[in-house]
């Protein structure tokens, strides 16, 4: 069975040691593995926080534009209908 590297040593030490592992060497394996600052969890967070300003600036651009000429389209419209 393989391991990720990081909990290799992990796996050494709890055969090593007959099964004993401590909470921090544990706790310490999983915050390694998770890193905040790692590049690829740093390039997704950049690329949600685009695509979702890029998205919301759409959605707010289409509804603005709907509030500011929908009355003015309404209002021709109805100017013509009489």
């Amino acid at each position: 069975m393989k391991f990720p590297a990081d909990l290799q040593g992990l796996r050494r030490s709890f055969i090593l040691t007959g099964g004993e592992v401590s909470r921090e060497k544990v706790f310490e394996s999983w915050i390694n593995r998770v890193d905040p600052m790692h590049p690829d969890l740093l390039g997704w967070a950049w690329a949600c926080f685009f695509w979702f300003s890029a998205f919301s600036a759409i959605f707010c651009a289409i509804h603005t534009a709907l509030l500011l000429f929908t009355p003015v389209a309404c209002s021709s419209f109805y100017k013509n209908k009489s």
